[in-house]
């Protein structure tokens, strides 16, 4: 474990989830049924505890969204994640009110503030 993870141990946890994620979504650009896994499962963590994860959870959102071709978005449930992320919008944190005001940014480019 290095100096971070002593100073941080949530840090060691957020760590082991992107790794495991970067992982799924690479086995996932191909398969349907993983793709929707990993997309809901990373939804899911946006009711964390933990600030950190909730933000890290909508970053991951956009990178999926980002890299998921026409075809493939149709099994993503665009509607639910833009719900979550109005939750997001009203976070506590300032970090993950700002990530979420941004995902919604990039999904929906035309959207006034407070819509």
């Amino acid at each position: 474990m290095n100096t971070l993870n002593l100073i941080n141990p949530g840090w060691y946890q957020i760590s082991s989830i992107q790794k495991e994620i970067k992982f799924s979504y690479t086995n996932a650009k191909e398969n349907a049924e993983l793709l929707e896994n990993l997309y809901s499962t990373t939804i899911a963590y946006f009711s964390s505890s933990w600030d950190g994860i909730r933000a890290v959870a909508a970053n991951l959102a956009g990178i999926i969204l980002e890299h998921t071709d026409t075809q493939r978005m149709k099994w993503l449930d665009l509607a639910h994640l833009l719900k979550s992320l109005q939750v997001l919008e009203k976070d506590p944190s300032p970090t993950v009110q700002l990530v979420a005001t941004e995902l919604i940014s990039d999904i929906c480019p035309g959207r006034a503030l407070g819509e």
